[in-house]
């Protein structure tokens, strides 16, 4: 078993069909580098991003995130969700709102007042 086997399947977990996928190649050059065949560097990267083990090309400030399934983990630990970044997507949409929206009732209640 060649190293390049050892990193798809037990580092990144992924069959040669899944592989060959993920990096837009047929089962034939990935089953290469299985024996022994240069895995080119953009498709290491791809497979290593794939399993969540590096995220840092994205910008450095994705430093210590990952993924672990459909699950993007923070630095801390702390699990994000596809609906968890929806709602504090909103959140933040909404805080944005009020605060456009906050000059206008100002006006609003200081007319009442009078």
């Amino acid at each position: 078993m060649h190293e390049n086997e050892i990193f798809r399947w037990f580092t990144c977990g992924l069959s040669r069909e899944q592989t060959a996928e993920l990096c837009c190649k047929t089962v034939r050059t990935v089953t290469g580098w299985d024996t022994g065949n240069p895995i080119p560097p953009e498709c290491r990267k791809l497979m290593m991003i794939h399993k969540g083990l590096d995220l840092t090309p994205i910008s450095p400030s994705w430093n210590g995130w990952r993924i672990k399934g459909n699950v993007l983990i923070a630095p801390n630990g702390e699990d994000m969700s596809e609906e968890r970044l929806m709602v504090l997507a909103l959140r933040q949409q909404e805080a944005k709102l009020a605060d456009r929206q906050r000059p206008f009732a100002w006006y609003w209640e200081k007319r009442r007042i009078r």
